[in-house]
């Protein structure tokens, strides 16, 4: 089963991706659009200066029928190629490859009136190599109508092997008409020749350096002689041709020859070499050979001596290293030496202490022996504590057996303890509750005593203040003497009743004095009161029945 988080990403990881790249892809056509301007500028200002070189070369020469752009030159190389010939008002022309170039070099001794007087008569003033039968047609097409055409050699000169101390290469066949043309302007104009070499072929996919022949042929024709050479290469924005303008200098400077060195910043790039004079020097194909033998000789040389310098300086460091090695042997040696005698030493010393130890070594047997004899006897004793820790051990077990038993006792008395604590705790609550209710029964059997007895006390008092009056009047009422018994015997009765009843009340001496005495007999007006006087008695007796009626129910 799929991990569910690769299943389902995180969405804010996602988001993170596709903005970084879009800040990615917001780079990338920032980067194009810089870079895309910067083309666009160059572009506009090449252009610019190709329609500013155009110009200027039909203001010199005027209107121009051949194209100037693509394959063939470029306006800004025209333009200085048609500056460059009036300027310096060249004997002889030599063109590498023919076309739009020819028909310049043409207009432009045309216009300036150059050579005009010598279109009747021999030699050439402009050699031309072109090595295509067609573009050898259209340049013949092109130049037909200028009316200076005889100054033009046009030759139509297939490639053919050629080869220096440089390498192989292909090149335009017949240039030995060089040299035969420059003997004959020479002749002709009587003295320094000025030769301009206008280098614009073969193609550069010809062969490695394809137009390198060039100058070493032409040096080879003007060997010796007494002229100046310009050298104007097109296409110089090519590797090929930094190369071969180095390997020409190179030569130039083997030869002797003193040259200026001139870079065009064209649209296909341009340069200028410029030869100040042959005159005396032998710029010639075999002597040329002969200094690139001789380079090599010297290189081999060279390299041979730098194999030299480099085979001493690892022979001086072989040297150095086997002295470094040799003190390093001597140095080992007398460490070993030194070792030799402290090792000599160690083992006088190692012997002695060898004998000590022998001599502490029969010590140790000595000991080992008595340890011996003492580890037997502490075996002997270890059996006897083995036995007796047996013993033990049964003894523990035993012991530990009857805790066990003595555990589940307790164990089995604590829940009958606790079972008997619930029951002693339910019948605890039963009577502390039997105990409040009888409490609260007292308490309330306590008022009701407590109400009884206040009552008989007023009742006992209202009897004596009735005695303490029948006594007042009993000297008046003698008539009255059988009704003080009577109520003497009631008022004992009462006595007797209450101390049944209540026993506080017996305690009270609050019935001492009621024996009624006889009275005298009694005055009609003392016959009034007395009958109040009983009628109040009645009374007080009622209500002590009654109380001692409630008391009773109780």
């Amino acid at each position: 089963m799929a991990d569910s988080s690769q299943a389902h990403p995180d969405p804010t990881l996602r988001v993170e991706e596709l903005a970084a790249l879009v800040r990615q892809q917001a780079q990338a056509i920032q980067g194009l659009k810089t870079q895309l301007s910067k083309q666009i500028k160059q572009e506009i200002t090449n252009t610019t200066q190709q329609l500013e070189a155009h110009q200027a070369l039909q203001a010199l020469i005027g209107d121009l029928p051949a194209p100037l752009h693509g394959w063939p030159i470029s306006p800004d190389f025209a333009l200085q190629l048609v500056r460059l010939i009036p300027d310096h008002s060249y004997d002889l022309i030599i063109e590498f490859g023919s076309g739009t170039s020819t028909l310049l070099c043409l207009r432009t001794l045309e216009q300036f009136n150059l050579h005009s007087a010598d279109q009747a008569a021999s030699p050439h003033r402009l050699i031309t190599f072109e090595h295509l039968n067609t573009y050898h047609q259209k340049t013949t097409e092109l130049v037909d109508t200028c009316s200076n055409r005889p100054l033009l050699d046009l030759r139509l000169s297939p490639l053919e092997p050629w080869e220096d101390a440089t390498g192989s290469y292909s090149y335009y066949a017949g240039t030995a008409a060089i040299g035969e043309a420059i003997q004959a302007v020479a002749s002709s104009v009587g003295r320094p020749l000025k030769l301009l070499v206008v280098i614009d072929g073969p193609p550069g996919a010809t062969c490695h350096w394809a137009r390198y022949p060039a100058v070493p042929i032409v040096l080879d024709a003007a060997s010796c002689t007494d002229l100046s050479i310009d050298f104007l290469l097109d296409d110089m924005i090519r590797a090929d041709e930094k190369q071969m303008a180095l390997a020409w200098e190179q030569q130039l400077q083997a030869f002797g020859v003193h040259y200026q060195r001139v870079d065009y910043n064209f649209e296909k790039g341009g340069l200028l070499l410029s030869v100040n004079s042959l005159a005396g020097i032998d710029t010639s194909q075999a002597r040329s050979q002969a200094l690139a033998t001789k380079k090599q000789e010297q290189d081999v040389i060279a390299a041979a001596i730098a194999r030299v310098d480099e085979l001493l300086t690892e022979l001086a460091a072989a040297k150095q290293a086997a002295a470094n090695e040799k003190a390093a042997a001597q140095q080992s040696a007398t460490d070993l030496k030194d070792q030799l005698s402290a090792q000599t030493a160690k083992v006088k010393s190692l012997k002695a202490e060898l004998a000590a130890q022998g001599e502490a070594l029969q010590q140790v047997q000595t000991a080992r022996d008595a340890e011996a004899a003492r580890a037997a006897s502490l075996g002997e004793e270890l059996a006897a504590l083995t036995v007796e820790r047996d013993g033990v051990v049964q003894e523990k077990a035993a012991a530990l057996q009857s805790a066990t038993e003595l555990k589940e006792q307790l164990v089995a008395q604590a829940e009958s303890l606790g079972e008997e604590l619930a029951a002693l705790k339910a019948e605890r609550d039963a009577l502390v509750q039997e105990k409040a209710v009888a409490e609260q029964s007292a308490t309330e059997l306590m008022q009701q005593k407590q109400e009884a007895i206040e009552e008989v006390e007023l009742t006992l008092l209202q009897l004596h203040q009735v005695q303490e009056e029948l006594e007042h009047y009993f000297l008046n009422a003698q008539s009255a003497e059988q009704l003080a018994a009577a109520q003497q015997d009631q008022l004992l009765r009462a006595q007797a009743l209450m101390a049944r009843v209540l026993p506080e009340a017996a305690a009270q001496p609050l019935v001492q004095g009621l024996e009624v005495e006889v009275l005298p007999p009694l005055t009609p007006a003392a016959g009034v009161q007395t009958e109040a006087l009983l009628s109040s008695y009645a009374s007080s007796l009622h209500r002590a029945a009654s109380l001692l009626q409630r008391a009773m129910q109780r």
